[in-house]
């Protein structure tokens, strides 16, 4: 028995319709997981911008740190945690000291470089900046009866060294 002309052509219209899909479907979504692809890397490059200057406020601040401290530890950080995720960095350190009775000054580490990057001559520059409060000496508080000296019972005459005030690090994200 044969089948009617009819029956036999029932699928014609659509013949080659899957092709036409996937031709259409599959470059959107290639885009979409190369467009994923690059925002990870720029947050991995943002990331390490952000994390060697808070490495650079870190030896900044601390009392009495040489002048190109923050800026050798945020470069050295750079350099060995980013492992091509940055570069072309530059490192700027910038110090304000409003003394030690207006409760001292603050350290401040902005990092840039370029980040990677995917697509040939898309600018990728991030720029991460982070500060903290400088570190300063304090004397004991000999009246509240803390410190070693208010404990021995003579006032200022203690043979040890005084506490650092230690500060929580600030991080601000973005640029100026």
């Amino acid at each position: 028995m044969t089948l009617p002309a009819r029956a036999t052509r029932r699928g014609e219209g659509e013949r080659g319709s899957a092709s036409l899909q996937y031709v259409v479907l599959l470059p959107t979504l290639l885009t979409l997981i190369y467009l994923g692809t690059h925002a990870a890397l720029w947050y991995l490059s943002r990331h390490a911008a952000l994390a060697s200057a808070q490495e650079g406020v870190r030896a900044a601040r601390a009392y009495n740190a040489p002048a190109g401290a923050g800026e050798q530890a945020a470069r050295r950080y750079a350099a060995s945690f980013s492992s091509g995720l940055l570069t072309d960095v530059t490192v700027s350190v910038t110090r304000t000291s409003a003394g030690q009775a207006e409760g001292g000054g603050t350290v401040e580490v902005q990092v840039s470089g370029r980040g990677l990057s995917l697509v040939p001559g898309l600018d990728t520059t991030v720029r991460q900046t982070a500060r903290g409060p400088m570190e300063y000496p304090s004397a004991p508080d000999i009246r509240s009866g803390t410190g070693a000296a208010a404990q021995a019972g003579s006032p200022a005459t203690s043979s040890t060294s005084p506490p650092m005030v230690d500060a929580g690090l600030h991080a601000r994200a973005g640029a100026p």
